[in-house]
């Protein structure tokens, strides 16, 4: 078992049998989100510290019987 951003690499080590277990918490969605609040934060007339944020983002279980073309991630496919 580990955790992990959902990236291919991961994906291909349970089809391995390396790991029967990957914790993935969703990285693009994750990026989305810091640029949105940056964005958000620059274009604010708050000063600093006067506004606090949270953000959560689901946690995915992955095993080998639930891993697809769309469970994982490359690179490549983000550029």
């Amino acid at each position: 078992m580990t955790s992990g951003g959902g990236n291919q690499i991961g994906c291909d080590n349970i089809q391995k049998g390396l790991l029967d277990l990957i914790i993935s918490y969703d990285v693009p969605l994750q990026g989305n989100a810091i640029n949105q609040q940056i964005v958000q934060t620059l274009l604010s007339p708050a000063k600093a510290g006067e506004s606090k944020t949270s953000y959560y983002t689901p946690l995915t279980l992955l095993t080998k019987d639930n891993i697809g073309p769309r469970t994982c991630w490359s690179l490549d496919q983000l550029k």
